[in-house]
C-alpha cells in the first residue's frame, strides 16, 4: 500500500505591476526546492493561481491609473523598469484619487467573466517566465490560472456555518473574519460597498480543495504571517491539516520596504543576473542563485542582497557541477528526502540545498542537482 499523501502548496500570488526583485526571487527558489523535492515523497499540487492577483485592488487600481494616463500605449516590447517606474508614479498620483466606485466592479467582472488581463501585466508574465527558465523554474510557478468556481455569497455562506464570521451587512456594516473567541482580532473580508478583499479570494481559491488533500502547506512572507495563521485557523476547522511557512523578504541597502516606494531599479534580474550569465555556465548561476537565496540569506529577513555574495555561490556551484557523483536510484533519493521530513508532511528546503551546499560532497549531491535544474 503506498504512503504517498496528497500534498496542496499555495503560494502568495505576484501582483504584475512591478519588476521581480531579490525577495520575489527568493519565494520563487524556495517554492521550487519545496515542490520538487516533496514531489519524490507524496503527490504535490500546486494551487498558484494569478487571476487572484489581478482582483487585488492594488493591481486593479494600477491597471486603471495605465488605462487612464496611458491610453495608447503599447506594451509589447516596454522593460520590467518601464513599467515599474509607472507603478511608482501611480502610488503617488492615486493619493485621494481612486478609481470611480464602479470602477473595481467594472474589471472584476472582466477578470472574473472573461479571464482578462491587462497587456502590461502580460508584458510582465512574458519577462518572468524567461527569467524562471533561466533558474531552471517553471512557468507554472508564476502563470498558471484558475477559474474561482467558489463565488463570494458560497464563501460567505460556508464562512457562516463555520461560526467565524461577523457579517453586518444588514445594518450597512462590513464582513469580517471572527476568532475573537481565540484572542485573534477582526479581520475584513468585504467592505462597506461589498468589494472583497484579497483575503477572500484566497479563501476562494483553498477552500473547495479543503476535502480533497491530505495536507495544505500556505507560504507567505513575513508582512502577511497574522492573514495566513487565519487562513489555518478556517482550513483546520473544516478538517484539513494547514501549515503556514513564512519566508523573510531580502533587504535592500539595509531597508525593506513595499515596492510602491521604488528603491529597487538596481536590483533587476537583468542588473544581476545577465553579468554572471557572461561568466559562468547557465547551471552553475542556477544552482548558484539556490546556495545564495536559500541558505546563505536563509528563511527569515537577514542581510541586504550582495552580488558579491551570489557571485561566490555561482563559484561553489561552478566547482561542484564538476565533481558531482553518479545519482542514487529513485527510491534511494525518495528515502533521503523521506529521512528529513518532519511530522506532518513538512519537509524544509534549506536541509535539500545545505546538503549541497556544504564543504563534503555529498553521495546524493547528483541526484538532488539533477532534480532541482529539472
Amino acid at each position: 500500500m503506498s504512503n504517498r499523501k496528497h500534498i496542496t502548496i499555495a503560494p502568495v500570488s505576484i501582483t504584475p505591476t512591478k519588476p521581480l526583485v531579490p525577495s520575489h526571487y527568493k519565494s520563487l527558489i524556495w517554492l521550487d526546492v519545496l515542490i520538487k523535492c516533496l514531489s519524490e515523497v507524496h503527490d504535490v499540487t500546486l494551487l498558484n493561481n494569478r487571476v487572484l492577483s489581478f482582483l487585488n485592488l492594488q493591481t486593479m487600481n494600477f491597471w486603471h491609473y495605465l488605462d487612464h494616463v496611458l491610453p495608447e500605449a503599447s506594451y509589447t516590447d516596454k522593460p520590467e523598469l518601464w513599467i515599474g517606474k509607472h507603478y511608482v508614479a501611480s502610488n503617488s498620483r492615486l493619493v485621494g484619487e481612486g478609481m470611480p466606485e464602479d470602477g473595481f466592479d467594472q474589471y472584476k467582472a472582466k477578470i472574473e467573466r472573461d479571464g482578462w488581463m491587462h497587456p502590461s501585466a502580460s508584458r510582465l508574465f512574458d519577462i518572468w517566465t524567461g527569467n524562471c527558465a533561466q533558474l531552471n523554474i517553471s512557468a507554472s510557478l508564476i502563470a498558471k490560472d484558475r477559474p474561482l468556481d467558489l463565488t463570494t455569497d458560497a464563501l460567505l455562506t460556508i464562512l457562516a456555518d463555520m461560526n467565524c464570521i461577523l457579517d453586518l451587512r444588514e445594518i450597512g456594516g462590513e464582513v469580517y473574519i471572527d476568532f475573537t473567541d481565540e484572542g485573534i482580532p477582526l479581520r475584513k473580508l468585504v467592505d462597506v460597498t461589498g468589494t472583497e478583499n484579497y483575503f477572500a479570494g484566497i479563501l476562494r481559491s483553498l477552500v473547495p480543495v479543503a476535502e480533497h488533500t491530505d495536507s495544505i502547506y500556505l507560504l507567505c512572507d513575513e508582512q502577511l504571517s497574522a492573514d495566513y495563521w487565519i487562513l489555518v485557523k478556517i482550513l483546520t476547522r473544516l478538517g484539513v491539516h494547514a501549515t503556514r511557512v513564512t519566508l523573510g523578504r531580502v533587504p535592500l541597502d539595509g531597508q525593506v520596504q513595499s515596492s510602491r516606494h521604488g528603491g529597487w531599479e538596481q536590483y533587476l534580474f537583468d542588473g544581476f543576473a545577465e553579468p554572471l550569465l557572461q561568466s559562468f555556465p547557465q547551471r552553475a548561476f542556477s544552482l548558484g542563485m539556490r546556495f545564495y537565496f536559500v541558505c546563505v540569506l536563509g528563511q527569515s529577513e537577514g542581510i541586504s542582497f550582495s552580488v558579491d555574495r551570489l557571485k561566490v555561490c555561482v563559484q561553489k556551484a561552478e566547482r561542484l557541477l564538476d565533481i558531482l557523483p553518479p545519482p542514487v536510484s529513485v527510491p534511494e533519493l525518495s528515502s533521503f528526502i523521506a529521512s528529513k521530513m518532519r511530522p506532518g508532511y513538512l519537509l524544509n528546503p534549506y536541509l535539500m540545498v545545505s546538503e549541497l551546499y556544504g564543504k563534503k560532497v555529498s553521495p546524493y549531491a547528483g541526484s538532488l542537482v539533477n532534480l532541482l535544474l529539472s
